[in-house]
C-alpha cells in the first residue's frame, strides 16, 4: 500500500490542476452528490432510474478490479452524442458520461464526473460553440443526481477552461491531438492493448488481435529517459526558474502542490486506504 501511495504521489504531482475554490473560473474534474445510506444495489437501481428519467441512455456498469464495493455506470444522451460526434478528432469521446459508487461501512458515496470538464478536455475550442446543448445536458445531469444527494461539492483538482484545450500531463509527453497509428480493427473485442512496464514511465505500447497467430504492431518510446530519469526534466525547469527569480513554478504552483495531495488524501480515505 505504501508503493500505491508513491505511485499515486507522483502522477498526480506530475499534472498542473488548479484549486477550484480558489478561481472562481476552474471547472472541477469531479462533483460530489453525498452519502446515501443504502445497499449498493438500491443506489445504484435508483440512479440509473433518475437518469432515465432526464432522457439519458445507461450504456453499462462495471466494478473496477472487481471489487464489490465499487461501481462505475456509463450513461449518454442522442443530444450529447449529436454535438460530440460533429468534432473532428475523436470529439465522440466525449459523448460518454460516468458516476462513481463507493460503498463505505453502510453509506454509499456517490459522485459524477464533471460534464464541462469532461466536454472542455476533449472537445477544446469547439465547446463554446456548443455551449447550449452542453448546458442543458449539465443541468440535467445535476437534477438527476439530486434524487441522491444535494450537496454538489467538486474535488479532484481544477482548471481553466482554456488549460483542458491544451492539456499535457507531462513536458516530453503529448498533447491530445497527436496520436500514433499502429493498427486498424473492425472491433474493439478484436483488439488487445498491452502497455508496457513501467506504466508510470516512459515505455511503449503494444497492439495486437486476438488469433492464436496474431500479428502485432508496436510503439516505444524513443525519449531514452528510462524510469525516474524523467525527473531531470523537473531539475532542468526549476533551475530556469531560479535563474529568472521566481519563487514558484508558473506552471505547477506551490498551491498546486497542496492541492494533489489534499485529492491523493481524499482518495486514500474514500478507498478506505491507509498510505503509511
Amino acid at each position: 500500500m505504501k508503493q500505491l501511495w508513491i505511485i499515486l504521489l507522483l502522477m498526480i504531482g506530475a499534472s498542473a490542476p488548479l484549486r477550484a475554490e480558489k478561481h472562481a473560473l476552474d471547472i472541477p474534474a469531479y462533483i460530489k452528490v453525498g452519502d446515501v445510506s443504502k445497499n449498493m444495489e438500491t443506489v445504484a437501481a435508483e440512479l440509473k432510474a433518475a437518469l432515465e428519467s432526464r432522457g439519458f441512455e445507461i450504456l453499462g456498469s462495471y466494478s473496477p478490479e472487481n471489487n464489490s464495493n465499487l461501481r462505475v455506470i456509463a450513461y449518454t444522451r442522442t443530444d450529447l452524442k449529436n454535438a460530440a460526434v460533429k468534432v473532428a478528432d475523436r470529439g465522440a469521446m466525449a459523448a460518454v458520461l460516468k458516476v462513481g459508487l463507493v460503498k463505505k461501512n453502510h453509506a454509499v458515496t456517490v459522485s459524477y464526473l464533471n460534464p464541462p470538464y469532461l466536454f472542455n478536455a476533449y472537445l477544446r475550442k469547439e465547446t463554446p460553440k456548443n455551449q447550449k446543448v452542453l448546458g442543458t445536458v449539465t443541468a440535467d445531469v445535476k437534477a438527476a443526481m439530486g434524487a441522491l444527494g444535494n450537496e454538489f461539492t467538486g474535488f479532484g483538482g481544477g482548471m481553466r477552461a482554456e488549460k483542458l484545450w491544451k492539456y499535457r500531463y507531462k513536458i516530453i509527453m503529448p498533447d491530445f491531438g497527436d496520436r500514433e497509428k499502429l493498427n486498424t480493427y473492425s472491433s474493439f473485442e478484436k483488439g488487445l492493448v498491452l502497455v508496457q512496464e513501467p506504466f508510470l514511465a516512459p515505455s511503449g505500447i503494444k497492439l495486437r488481435d486476438k488469433e492464436f497467430y496474431f500479428n502485432e504492431h508496436s510503439w516505444s518510446d524513443n525519449s531514452l529517459v528510462r524510469g525516474h530519469e524523467g525527473l531531470s526534466y523537473q531539475a532542468t525547469a526549476l533551475a530556469s526558474y531560479v535563474a529568472r527569480g521566481l519563487l514558484e513554478s508558473p506552471v505547477h504552483s506551490h498551491a498546486d502542490t497542496v492541492a494533489n495531495i489534499e485529492v491523493a488524501a481524499e482518495i486514500t480515505r474514500q478507498i478506505g486506504a491507509k498510505p503509511f
